[in-house]
């Protein structure tokens, strides 16, 4: 008997193969053949069932996802990604949507405008995506957004806040974050009516970003608390010790920040070093872990306005969190949870509207009271979200914890 070598599947597998010796006999020869034939067939289905493991399933739905996951907005962008890897996870754990296994493509846009661009541009080229999930970070978003229309994919944005995003007029567009606007009108509401403070002063990065903060000072004198001033920094900037000064000297005892979470760790350290004892407020982009990291025990009492507070009494909430954290080994925040959301509402969009692009597309335009963790979700015209309830949080003890969960309704 010897060990010949054939090709199964494309691959070199060594299979038993009997080489009959002079005078075998006709039934010895036909007995050992058919042996030989059973061998390679099992061989052929093992090879075979082998490589389907490997493989992504030809009928994989692929979502296309745009994430900062380095620069700046490197901790939003982790964030996101771990809440739409859970989701995907989930949904592929129960049979996928109608059968088909979802897969996910993920782009670095480095928190640079122009990367996320050409990212996009890769996502939306590919003829298998489906829909794609838009960056965390809110700069990156106009500056692609022009070309969702024009590849007619369904872009979701789930983390984003910049106002302008769905004032663009995207017809594909649809946001699952919190509208800064509405986070600015609402912590405003909250500072006068909740807080009655009187003496408020503004802090704000010097970007589109931070520009939203001058709708909190708008809708505050609105509510008859007019900002004693209002001061600028650039995102990056190592000391804002001149702008505080400038804040204590206006006598304010509140000092709204609009900004990234490095900023406002940095603001609550110098406000001690300052012993200047105003209330930090801040909107929804600090409330992160790293912001706590950063900050220490300076942020103690600082508060923000948010849509998910992880110590929520709901079971949907505790079963997120409990998955979270046996995934990754730490509790969420409020962008992982909004990106959790916003890739279970492409996957019921897909589930009622179908796998094409523009199905997808009308079926988020009829979404309404989806239950999300973070909270109950109904899209507008413009593709914003309306949420019923928003949060307030406030740091104690090295954690965001809620100040007042219907406070800002």
């Amino acid at each position: 008997m010897k060990l010949r070598s054939r090709t199964v599947g494309g691959s070199l597998e060594r299979t038993t193969h009997v080489v009959c010796q002079r005078g075998l006999s006709t039934r010895r020869r036909r007995s050992a053949s058919r042996a030989a034939t059973w061998v390679f067939a099992i061989l052929l289905t093992a090879v075979t069932t082998f490589a389907g493991c490997k493989k992504i399933d030809d009928t994989s739905l692929v979502v296309g996802m745009l994430a900062p996951l380095t620069g700046s907005g490197a901790r939003f962008g982790e964030s996101q990604r771990n809440g739409v890897q859970l989701a995907m996870t989930d949904l592929n754990a129960r049979g996928g949507i109608d059968g088909h296994r979802l897969e996910l493509v993920i782009e670095d846009t480095k928190t640079e405008p122009p990367t996320a661009v050409t990212a996009f541009t890769r996502l939306a080229e590919r003829k298998d995506t489906v829909a794609i999930v838009g960056s965390a970070a809110s700069l990156d978003v106009p500056a692609y957004l022009p070309l969702v229309d024009r590849a007619g994919i369904p872009h979701i944005v789930p983390v984003a806040v910049l106002p302008k995003i769905t004032e663009m007029g995207s017809r594909f567009t649809f946001r699952s974050a919190l509208n800064d606007k509405i986070a600015a009108q609402k912590m405003a509401a909250f500072v006068v009516n909740t807080l009655k403070a009187k003496k408020v002063a503004l802090l704000i990065e010097d970007s589109a970003f931070g520009e939203t903060g001058l709708l909190f000072g708008l809708e505050a004198q609105r509510l008859g608390v007019n900002p004693l001033t209002v001061e600028r920094f650039k995102r990056g900037d190592g000391d804002l010790k001149a702008q505080l000064t400038k804040i204590q000297s206006s006598g304010a005892t509140h000092i709204q920040f609009w900004g990234y979470y490095a900023e406002y760790a940095l603001v609550a350290k110098q406000l001690r070093e300052l012993s200047y004892s105003a209330t930090l407020m801040g909107n929804q982009a600090p409330v992160n872990d790293k912001t706590i990291e950063l900050g220490g025990a300076a942020l103690e009492g600082a508060l923000n306005i948010c849509l998910f507070v992880p110590t929520a009494p709901t079971v949907k909430v505790h079963t997120f969190v409990e998955a979270y954290r046996s995934r990754y080994g730490a509790t969420p925040d409020t962008w992982a949870a909004q990106a959790y959301d916003g890739m279970m509402l492409l996957a019921d969009a897909i589930r009622r509207g179908g796998a094409t692009r523009e199905g997808i597309r009308h079926a988020l335009t009829q979404t309404k009271d989806f239950e999300g963790v973070t909270g109950t979700i109904t899209f507008t015209e413009s593709g914003d979200a309306v949420f019923q309830t928003t949060s307030v949080v406030k740091v104690s003890g090295g954690k965001f914890v809620p100040f007042d969960v219907t406070a800002a309704k």
